[in-house]
């Protein structure tokens, strides 16, 4: 059973970053955002993932291993990033090797 604190992270992953960043790629879609717009909102997501990283990851080595990769010529990292931390979140080590791999 996750903890409260895991909860948490993926209550914020998915009820406000998810969320946001499909917004985001539907005001693109629709050309009412330009793609620097676009990418704006997507480093500030990829910011506070970042400031939340010391949080997720404590504790030492785990038993079980999971590699998060993207798929060659995909340059979209924030779904996979999301992938990777709900597992280290579950107990898991995760590595997430980024994306265009």
């Amino acid at each position: 059973m996750p903890s409260k604190k895991g909860f948490l992270y993926k209550e914020l992953y998915l009820k406000v970053s998810q969320r946001t960043q499909r917004e985001v790629g539907r005001l693109w879609q629709l050309n009412r955002i330009s793609v620097a717009q676009e990418h704006f909102c997507t480093g500030a997501t990829q910011q506070i993932m970042a400031f939340l990283y010391p949080h997720l990851f404590r504790g030492g080595s785990k038993a079980r291993r999971v590699l998060v990769a993207c798929v060659g010529k995909e340059l979209h990292e924030i779904g996979a990033r999301m992938v990777a931390d709900f597992f280290e979140l579950e107990g898991w080590d995760s590595y997430f090797i980024g994306a265009n791999t």
